[in-house]
């Protein structure tokens, strides 16, 4: 079972190298049995891997996450093959119609409202986003 969780924030580049994923950055190289890796979420825009590096990493049942210049997670390289299950949820996925993918994201966005504004009152500062609620639209084509 995997448990490692690797998080590159400097640059660095990884690769694999006997069933290990290397890491190396700033001339230190560290080392992680490929089967010990559950994710590996890389952040800084100068650290470089192979497709070879992500294959690898896929055939382990790796997640990667890549962050974009912001920090945030703008992509997320999945195994396929790990389960039987992944691949039947993806086509599930794929295969939504437009109508409900538009409605699904209303609700995402109405959550995501009632979230802020609850944390806004934590904060002590009132809240007051309840208003946005009714203005949501499927699809959220106003980017409430």
């Amino acid at each position: 079972m995997s448990f490692i969780n690797i998080h590159v924030a400097s640059q660095a580049h990884l690769s694999v190298k006997n069933n290990q994923l290397v890491l190396t950055k700033e001339g230190e190289q560290i080392d992680y049995p490929l089967e010990d890796v559950s994710s590996v979420m890389i952040e800084n825009l100068q650290t470089s891997i192979s497709t070879y590096t992500l294959s690898k990493l896929a055939q382990n049942n790796v997640v990667t996450y890549i962050c974009d210049e912001k920090h945030m997670p703008c992509a997320c390289v999945l195994p396929f093959n790990s389960h039987y299950a992944t691949q039947k949820v993806y086509r599930l996925q794929t295969s939504v119609s437009a109508p409900l993918k538009k409605q699904l994201w209303k609700d995402i966005v109405h959550h995501k409202i009632l979230n802020q504004n609850q944390c806004l009152k934590l904060c002590g500062k009132g809240g007051g986003l309840e208003d946005l609620l009714g203005k949501i639209k499927s699809g959220d084509n106003t980017n409430i």
